[in-house]
């Protein structure tokens, strides 16, 4: 996600960015790799406020954001916060803002029309099908993400020899190329699945891809 966002960011000329993020472990380890990418640019990272889960005011962070002039405002959150946060930014007429894949997360994606994004890649249309005619409702962000890390660790456990947890690790670990219904899939030395990511904006309150 940080690669394909860099480069969104280059090619839309944006040099300077702030970011505004929730302390999050999951958040810290996206934040980390994006800052590894970002150095090897020349984009600039010229303000980062970080606010605690349970927040509610963030005029502070957002003033401290906006003195040195961002381009873009990147918002890194779960909901509330992120709902939240984005209302606030809006009052105070910071309009340009973006994400890595949260906005996905939110119930009022009307608060983030027209804004573009990296999110995770959309699931094979057969699955999207099969998955609300059988459960008779919309699918939910997370769902084909479960699906895929629950094969992931059937496949490890079946190509284990032992059945203990230190034995599906590291078959799991060995897993190359899988194909998921989030696309192709491979497994970093962390543990954390690597997937595909792709440009989206809310369009009438509807996530669609950007390129469409």
């Amino acid at each position: 996600a940080s690669e394909l966002f860099i480069s969104e960011l280059s090619r839309r000329g944006i040099k300077k960015i702030g970011v505004l993020r929730i302390n999050n472990q999951g958040i810290q380890a996206l934040f980390d790799e994006f800052k590894l990418q970002l150095a090897k640019t020349d984009i600039e990272l010229v303000s980062d406020e970080l606010f605690q889960p349970g927040e509610r005011d963030f005029k502070t962070h957002i003033t401290n954001l906006k003195l040195p002039q961002p381009e873009l405002y990147v918002l890194l959150s779960i909901p509330p916060e992120l709902e939240i946060a984005t209302q606030q930014m809006l009052n105070m007429k910071v309009e340009n803002i973006s994400t890595m894949i949260y906005f996905e997360l939110s119930q009022k994606r009307e608060l983030f029309e027209g804004l573009w994004f990296v999110g995770t890649p959309l699931p094979e249309d057969g699955f999207v099908q099969e998955y609300e005619s059988f459960y008779q409702r919309p699918i939910s962000f997370a769902v084909p993400n479960m699906y895929d890390a629950f094969n992931l660790i059937a496949r490890a456990a079946d190509d284990s020899n032992s059945k203990d947890r230190e034995g599906i690790k590291n078959e799991l670990l060995k897993i190359k190329d899988f194909d998921g219904v989030l696309g192709t899939l491979n497994i970093d030395p962390d543990g954390i699945i690597i997937s595909g990511a792709e440009l989206k904006i809310i369009k009438n309150g509807q996530i669609k891809l950007l390129n469409n």
